[in-house]
C-alpha cells in the first residue's frame, strides 16, 4: 500500500506544479520498522504487543469509495458490509514465501489535492507489479518487484505528452529487496536506469519498500486484539511520524473468501521539517489519519486486498529562489485525499 501511496505523492510533485513544494514520507536505511514494542533481530519475529483483547474496539470503517469498484466484487463485498466471526480462533499472521515464487499485484489510487493558492487537482493511477522471489537465506528472501502496466490520470492542464513519457518511464521499472515472514525489508536497491527528469518520481518508490506499511506482530492475535507499528523517518530535511493500529476483528464469512481474515487499520500520520529544492527554501508542516481494512489469507499467508484512505492537512511557508537571489515569499494551505486499493491476483 505504501508503494501507492508514494506514487501518488511524486505524481502530486509533477502535477500540481504551482505549489511551492510537498514532500512524501521517506525512509531511513535501517531494517524496517517497529512493531508493538521495539525492533527485532534482523530475520527474527518481530515483538508483539500485550495479548490482552482491547476493551472497546474500533469502529468499523465506513468505506464506500468508487475507487472499490476496481476490485473484485467479493473483495469490495468484505471491504464495504464486512461479515465475519468474532469468535474464531488466534491466528498467526506472517507471510508465506517460495523459491522461484511469482505474485502479481494489481493497484488504484486517486489523490484529490486543494491548494489555498490554485485550484483543485485530481490525480488517478492503475498499476500492477510482480514479485519473483529467489532463494532464501537466514529468513530473508530475495526479491525482485517489477511494474507492468502502468495508467495514469492528470489533470487536463497537465501536457498528455508528460503523461505519456511518464508511462512510458515507469513500465518495466524494477526494484530488488529482501523480506521476511514478518513483512520487514532491506537492502532495497533500484535496479532499472532512470531518466533524470523522472528521478522524484522513481526514488520514493525505491525508498518507500524501505518502511512497509504493515508488519506483523511475532505472536497469534485472537479477534478483538491489536498491534502497532511506529515508524519515524526523515528524508530531505522532512521529519515523517507515522503510527498504524491494527485491530484483528475475525475470520472474514464468506462463500469466497473462506480463508479471509479481516484486519481494520487507523493511522496518524505528522511530517515537520525544512526543505530546499525547486527553486524554493522554506518550512512544511502537516498532519493526517487513515482508515482502512486489510483481508489477509492466513492459511497461504498473502494478502488478499486491501484498501486504506489518508487524509492530510499541510502548511507549507517559505520563500522562492531566483538564480542566487531572494524572490517572492509564499504561504500555501494544502489539503490532500487519497484512495488506495489493491488486490493480489
Amino acid at each position: 500500500m505504501r508503494w501507492l501511496w508514494s506514487v501518488g505523492l511524486a505524481l502530486v510533485v509533477l502535477a500540481a506544479g504551482g505549489c511551492r513544494q510537498q514532500q512524501s514520507p521517506q525512509q531511513s536505511e535501517q531494517p524496517t520498522g517497529v512493531a508493538a514494542g521495539g525492533s527485532a533481530p534482523v530475520g527474527q519475529a518481530v515483538p508483539a504487543q500485550s495479548a490482552s483483547a482491547r476493551p472497546s474496539p474500533l469502529p468499523l470503517p465506513a468505506l464506500r469509495s468508487d475507487v472499490l469498484d476496481n476490485l473484485d466484487a467479493s473483495i469490495r463485498a468484505m471491504i464495504v458490509d464486512p461479515q465475519f466471526d468474532e469468535g474464531s480462533s488466534p491466528v498467526q499472521f506472517q507471510y508465506s514465501y517460495s523459491e522461484n515464487q511469482v505474485l502479481q499485484t494489481r493497484g488504484f489510487l486517486r489523490m484529490r489535492v486543494k491548494q489555498s493558492v490554485a485550484p483543485a487537482v485530481t490525480i488517478g493511477a492503475r498499476m500492477s507489479w510482480s514479485d519473483k522471489f529467489g532463494v532464501p537465506s537466514g529468513g530473508w528472501y530475495p526479491v525482485v518487484r517489477t511494474l507492468g502496466q502502468v495508467d495514469f490520470d492528470f489533470p487536463p492542464a497537465m501536457p498528455a505528452q508528460m503523461e505519456m513519457e511518464l508511462e512510458k518511464a515507469a513500465r518495466g521499472f524494477s526494484v530488488k529487496y529482501e523480506t521476511n515472514s514478518w513483512g520487514e525489508t532491506r537492502k532495497v536497491e533500484m535496479l532499472s536506469a532512470i531518466e533524470p527528469g523522472f528521478k522524484q518520481f522513481v526514488e520514493p518508490l525505491v525508498d518507500d519498500i524501505k518502511n512497509p506499511l504493515v508488519l506483523f506482530p511475532g505472536e497469534p492475535k485472537r479477534p478483538g486484539q491489536t498491534w502497532t507499528v511506529d515508524d519515524t523517518t526523515t528524508e530531505d530535511g522532512i521529519k515523517t511520524v507515522l503510527k498504524g493500529t491494527y485491530l484483528y476483528r475475525g475470520q472474514a464469512q464468506s462463500a469466497v473468501l473462506k480463508n479471509a481474515r479481516y484486519v481494520s487499520i487507523e493511522l496518524q500520520l505528522t511530517m515537520t521539517g525544512e526543505f530546499e529544492e525547486a527553486g524554493a527554501h522554506g518550512t512544511l508542516k502537516g498532519t493526517g489519519t487513515g482508515k482502512g481494512v486489510l483481508l489477509f489469507d492466513a492459511q497461504n499467508g498473502q494478502e488478499i486486498g486491501a484498501y486504506l484512505e489518508i487524509k492530510l492537512d499541510q502548511e507549507i511557508e517559505g520563500q522562492e529562489i531566483e538564480g542566487k537571489e531572494w524572490g517572492q515569499p509564499f504561504k500555501i494551505k494544502q489539503e490532500m485525499m487519497v484512495e488506495m486499493a489493491v488486490q493480489r491476483l
